[in-house]
């Protein structure tokens, strides 16, 4: 009898750690990640312009979004973005565990994913640093979204050699 009761209490240890696994995992999604990745599956989301300043090119002071939005060295515009597999690849990048809410301080920006939709309303505005570990997303700053620069660095830097 013992062992019965062993074994049910063993079972329902396993069954919950695997469900409060499961749990933990969405519910410890950030709001302003999930947000993002809500506007970007979106079918309203029609277009995305991708800004640049490499990290390479030194500044004065760090840039922050509303600077890099005037004085970027390259820009992107993708309409039709989902046909794109460039959208497909940036959902993939940022719906990685490792991407978090971060402390208030503001990254110096050299990438910027500014989503619209088809009535050319902005609808997300993503922008990271250089070497990707820090970002806002919709203003709010993040940690760890080296996935993401990765995924710009590799189709689009080639763009500009």
């Amino acid at each position: 009898m013992r062992c019965v009761v062993l074994a049910v209490i063993l079972m329902l240890s396993l069954q919950t750690c695997d469900g409060g696994a499961r749990h933990h995992s969405v519910a410890g999604r950030d709001p302003s990640v999930q947000s993002a990745l809500n506007a970007m599956r979106s079918a309203t989301t029609d277009r995305l312009e991708i800004l640049c300043v490499p990290k390479h090119i030194l500044t004065r002071a760090d840039l922050g979004p509303d600077l890099l939005e005037k004085q970027y060295n390259y820009r992107i515009t993708i309409r039709m973005l989902h046909a794109s597999e460039l959208q497909d690849d940036l959902i993939r990048a940022l719906d990685q565990p490792s991407i978090r809410r971060a402390a208030a301080q503001p990254p110096d920006v050299r990438w910027a994913c500014i989503f619209y939709d088809t009535n050319n309303t902005r609808v997300l505005a993503m922008y990271f640093d250089g070497f990707g570990r820090k970002g806002l997303i919709n203003g709010t700053p993040v940690t760890s979204v080296g996935p993401i620069v990765e995924v710009l660095e590799r189709r689009c830097a080639s763009l500009w050699g």
